[in-house]
């Protein structure tokens, strides 16, 4: 189990990351991608985090698929807004 919590663990802070990196992004952004992000995109990622944080043994894969799917999504938005050459997008590629 501590492993999984480990692992649990590094993709919530991944999630968090990167949520905060689009964040920053926002405040040059325009108005119609910060509602987008504060409408849609972030109730959907704390949902999934609050997901992460009741893990049990027997929701694994779902964890899984739930790290999978908010990485997803912030990568998808991010790329909404512009053009970017930080080194995790440019090693995501």
């Amino acid at each position: 189990m501590t492993n999984l919590k480990t692992s649990f663990d590094a993709g919530l802070q991944e999630l968090k990351t990167m949520r905060d990196e689009i964040r920053v992004r926002l405040h040059l952004a325009g108005q119609e991608l910060r509602t987008q992000w504060e409408e849609q995109v972030e109730p959907a990622i704390g949902r999934i985090e609050g997901q992460i944080k009741e893990v049990r043994d027997d929701s694994v894969e779902a964890v899984k698929d739930a790290i999978e799917r908010a990485k997803a999504a912030f990568q998808e938005f991010r790329g909404r807004l512009g053009d970017d050459k930080s080194p995790r997008a440019v090693s995501e590629r």
